[in-house]
C-alpha cells in the first residue's frame, strides 16, 4: 500500500481537501453554506481577509451548516474549516 509521503503532492492536496465544500461563491447574501463530505457533528471555523486579520471565527452543526455574513463588508477572503481531525482552506469573495 501507497504512504501518505510517497505520494505525489497533487494527490495528497486532492484526499486532504475534498472534504469541505461552500456556495455560493461569491457570497451574494448575508449566508454561505457548507458541504462537508464526511461524518461530523460540528465543524469550527476562522474567517481570514486579504490582511491576514481574523474577521470571525465559530462553529456550525451539521443540522444548521450555514455561517451568518452580515457583519463582513465585500471582499476577499480565506475561510479555514476544522472537522473530522483535518483542515481545509478555501477561498471565497463576498459581493452583495
Amino acid at each position: 500500500s501507497e504512504d501518505f509521503f510517497n505520494k505525489a503532492p497533487n494527490e495528497v492536496y486532492q484526499s486532504v481537501f475534498e472534504l469541505v465544500s461552500i456556495y455560493p461563491n461569491p457570497v451574494v447574501t448575508n449566508e454561505l453554506r457548507l458541504t462537508i463530505d464526511s461524518d461530523w457533528d460540528i465543524a469550527q471555523y476562522e474567517i481570514i481577509d486579504i490582511n491576514g486579520r481574523l474577521m470571525n471565527v465559530g462553529q456550525v452543526e451539521r443540522f444548521n451548516p450555514t455561517i451568518t455574513m452580515n457583519s463582513i463588508t465585500n471582499g476577499l477572503y480565506v475561510l479555514m474549516v476544522k472537522v473530522a481531525g483535518q483542515e481545509q482552506a478555501i477561498k471565497f469573495t463576498i459581493k452583495r
